[in-house]
């Protein structure tokens, strides 16, 4: 069985991931699941479980 090596990012390519992951957790995003849990309260109440 042969074992892959693990890529390592260095200098420019590691700054650029660095900076990239850096940019994106910024950003930050949200997700509206307020339909998701309308549809699941309905089940729950015609289940009788609220």
């Amino acid at each position: 069985m042969t074992i892959k090596s693990i890529p390592v990012l260095k200098e420019k390519e590691a700054e650029k991931f660095v900076k990239m992951a850096e940019k994106s957790v910024s950003k930050g995003s949200t997700v509206d699941f307020s339909k998701e849990l309308v549809k699941a309260h309905a089940i729950l109440k015609k289940a009788k479980m609220m």
